[in-house]
């Protein structure tokens, strides 16, 4: 299991995009490249998943979410204070 922690928020750097973070999460676990994952798009909406992740960190709420993708077992999780965390287990 590969776990990627990082944060949401104004002036992060884009790999607190749960999105994004799914994605290079996934390439990390399996050890190939992001341009050679199917499109995450093809199991999720990137835009709705960024969007969880901000509602989440504005509503100081707690967020988890499973998924699959490409083969692999997703669990993204967003804490009170914006902490992001996608644990990913290949299948």
């Amino acid at each position: 299991m590969i776990t990627h922690p990082s944060s949401i928020g104004d002036g992060v750097d884009d790999s607190a995009r749960p999105a994004l973070a799914v994605v290079r999460t996934i390439a990390a676990a399996t050890g190939r490249p992001t341009h050679e994952l199917a499109p995450l798009y093809d199991s999720i909406d990137p835009d709705a998943l960024d969007a969880l992740g901000e509602h989440a960190r504005r509503r100081s709420a707690s967020t988890r979410l499973s998924f699959s993708h490409d083969g692999v077992d997703v669990e993204l999780r967003v804490s009170p204070t914006g902490e992001l965390t996608v644990d990913v287990d290949p299948a």
